[in-house]
């Protein structure tokens, strides 16, 4: 019984050690989060209005990505490979 206190002893003394002592902290610490926060911000007051989010019709998003595919067509791509193998 006597090495059972002697352990719970130690352990506690050992945990009142580790609490004791305390790290010396600069007293700008996390200064330069909230200049970094506060320079990244557009319009701080921004969640404050009431504000719509800016929304797409899935009419209008079809349409763009039509004319997005005909921009760039598979033909041309091709022709380009072509080219390229060709000049070798």
């Amino acid at each position: 019984m006597s090495k059972i206190k002697v352990l719970l002893v130690a352990g506690a003394a050992m945990l009142m050690a580790a609490c004791g002592s305390t790290p010396s902290m600069s007293k700008d610490l996390g200064v330069s989060v909230g200049i970094n926060t506060a320079s990244q911000t557009i319009d701080p007051k921004a969640s404050s209005r009431d504000m719509i989010p800016p929304t797409l019709d899935g009419i209008k998003a079809e349409k763009a990505m039509e004319r997005y595919r005909k921009d760039r067509p598979e033909e041309s791509r091709a022709k380009l490979v072509e080219s390229l193998g060709s000049s070798n």
